[in-house]
């Protein structure tokens, strides 16, 4: 299988958390740290996901990649096509930054369901029964066809992961894949990592 890269998608400024969600910290580090980390225990390499703007906040020692022009403004679709573009013949895991509650026990199930026959490996939230798309392998196969997908202006990645042969894994604990979009969910979910450290 081709090398597995992890990517940090940082996203940016959250209009209902009204800061750039990558920089909250609920373990001792911003968030978008915290999974590079994380990333690096079972990855070849890692790298953030960022826009433009976003690359003079980011701390020395810690690779990027900037949304590539052709991409911009598309959701994270444009962090995948982006990283075909500058890392070649690679498949990649894609972790959101806002999820605080995903350990390496996760990641390490989503790396033990890859299979030569599947296109892509991602969580699936069990009760919405939605894909999480920033939860999931991008094997190195389905990038041309994310490419067609692109070009006929189809961005949404959960959508393209029904789409191709994906294979879906119910996570262990369905906290652990719940993303904190909210300044309440944000201090409801720090409180209950202090009282557990």
């Amino acid at each position: 299988m081709n090398n597995l890269i992890g990517i940090v998608a940082c996203g940016g400024q959250s209009s209902r958390m009204q800061t750039d969600k990558g920089l909250l910290q609920y373990h001792m580090l911003p968030q978008r740290y915290h999974v590079y980390h994380l990333l690096k225990q079972v990855c070849e390499d890692v790298y953030l996901s960022i826009n433009k703007a976003q690359e003079i906040s980011i701390d020395s020692g810690y690779k990027y990649l900037i949304d590539d022009a052709e991409y911009e403004n598309t959701g994270p679709i444009s962090t995948l096509l982006t990283a075909k573009k500058q890392i070649t013949h690679s498949s990649f895991l894609l972790i959101g930054c806002d999820y605080p509650m995903l350990d390496i026990s996760d990641i390490e199930k989503l790396i033990s369901n890859r299979y030569k026959n599947y296109e892509a490996v991602a969580f699936v939230n069990t009760a919405t029964n939605f894909a999480e798309p920033l939860l999931a392998i991008y094997e190195f196969e389905c990038l041309i066809k994310m490419e067609i997908y692109f070009n006929t202006n189809q961005f949404s990645l959960r959508h393209f992961l029904e789409d191709i042969n994906t294979l879906f894994v119910e996570p262990k604990k369905i906290n652990h894949i719940k993303s904190i979009d909210t300044i309440e969910e944000y201090e409801l979910v720090l409180r209950n990592i202090n009282n557990h450290e």
